[in-house]
């Protein structure tokens, strides 16, 4: 008994040592798939003993569709990794292993080159191109027709990956603005273009690279605070990176705001309006720049505290006001007889409006004229 009792010790320590020797890797909880497959190598969170490519070379299934995701039993991949790789000790985190797939982008500038040669001129900016999943960087570019609505064109883009087909719409323009030796030029050939003074502010982050030059399309609004600004980055002569920048706009201008709160009918006073220098650039009315032109006018808005004033929201007061007592005539050939009446209506020299007659009651229809006064045209 005791030489029996002595071999089953040696292969104790013999495989204690096995597993002594660093041959060792600690499986994820969670693995994210940019390959076909999924290898060792990506469910790996560390490793020591064993070589990377040995673990990149040992597949254990399919990966999920770029966007969905699927659960592998960790119990299960320790067995088969045990099995096929001698010494190998595997340790595993949790019960299972969330794989999700993730999407490859098409890189937009494949897609401008495939419509270079398509439409046949350097100038196309994509404005717009649906995403799509794929999981293979090695995958071709065919234009299979493109439209064009306005200034707009419309492409059905083909996406190879090996033998899976994919389409995707892209929305492009022809045309360019200039060309920039640099990322901060580009913001200084879009405010040319739009004009009125208009600045821009970059919001996409770029990380740098080489490039010889940027070409550069026009902008188009993404939203009322933000354009896109479509460009191509050109290095040896070559478009390698197309990209919409994102930037905000900018057009400072001094213009008239309420100071306080202004009630619909109220006339504007020099006290309910200042001047002060603001955005406007996402201001969709017509602003007042000019305290002359907000001054005396009368408010069809509401208007509130720091509010911009709009044009839209003032008018000029009227000549007469409902209520007013006038003088007015009535000419025969051989006289003319005046008496006084009430405006029943506002409003402005060369306007009818109907007026009472103070004395008896009659109500009247009468042209107003400078002074103002009324001239009586009927009435009963």
């Amino acid at each position: 008994m005791r030489k029996v009792a002595t071999i089953f010790e040696i292969l104790a320590i013999f495989g204690t040592m096995s597993f002594g020797l660093g041959i060792t890797l600690t499986l994820k909880s969670n693995a994210e798939i940019s390959s076909k497959y999924v290898t060792l190598y990506d469910l790996a969170a560390t490793f020591s003993g064993v070589s990377t490519q040995t673990l990149k070379n040992f597949t254990v299934a399919f990966a999920p569709q770029p966007g969905t995701y699927y659960d592998l039993d960790s119990q299960n991949i320790i067995t088969m990794a045990q099995q096929s790789i001698k010494w190998l000790k595997v340790t595993a985190t949790s019960k299972t292993i969330r794989v999700s797939a993730i999407d490859i982008p098409v890189n937009l500038s494949k897609v401008q080159n495939a419509l270079v040669t398509e439409v046949g001129t350097s100038a196309i900016f994509i404005l717009d191109f649906q995403p799509i999943g794929i999981n293979n960087d090695d995958y071709k570019i065919e234009i299979s027709n493109f439209s064009q609505m306005g200034d707009e064109y419309f492409a059905l883009v083909k996406i190879i990956d090996g033998s899976v087909i994919n389409y995707s719409n892209a929305v492009f323009e022809i045309g360019s603005i200039g060309i920039s030796n640099s990322i901060g030029g580009i913001s200084q050939l879009v405010s040319n273009y739009l004009g009125n003074g208009t600045t821009l502010s970059r919001i996409t982050e770029l990380e740098d690279m080489k490039y010889d030059l940027i070409d550069v399309g026009k902008p188009f609004k993404l939203s009322n605070k933000i354009v896109g600004v479509p460009v191509n980055f050109i290095d040896d002569g070559t478009t390698f990176r197309s990209e919409v920048i994102k930037y905000i706009p900018h057009q400072f201008v001094n213009v008239i705001v309420a100071s306080k709160n202004i009630e619909y009918g109220q006339s504007i006073t020099q006290n309910m309006v200042s001047q002060k220098y603001l955005d406007v650039y996402a201001t969709t009315t017509a602003y007042a720049t000019n305290l002359n032109e907000v001054i005396g006018n009368v408010a069809t808005w509401s208007f509130m505290a720091g509010q911009v004033i709009s044009m839209q929201g003032i008018q000029t007061p009227p000549d007469v006001v409902a209520g007013q007592i006038l003088i007015a005539y009535v000419s025969y050939p051989s006289m003319t007889v005046t008496t006084f009446v009430r405006a029943m209506q506002s409003g402005k020299i060369g306007q009818i409006i109907p007026v009472r007659n103070v004395s008896n009651g009659y109500m009247m229809y009468g042209l107003i004229e400078k002074g103002p006064e009324i001239r009586i045209y009927g009435g009963g």
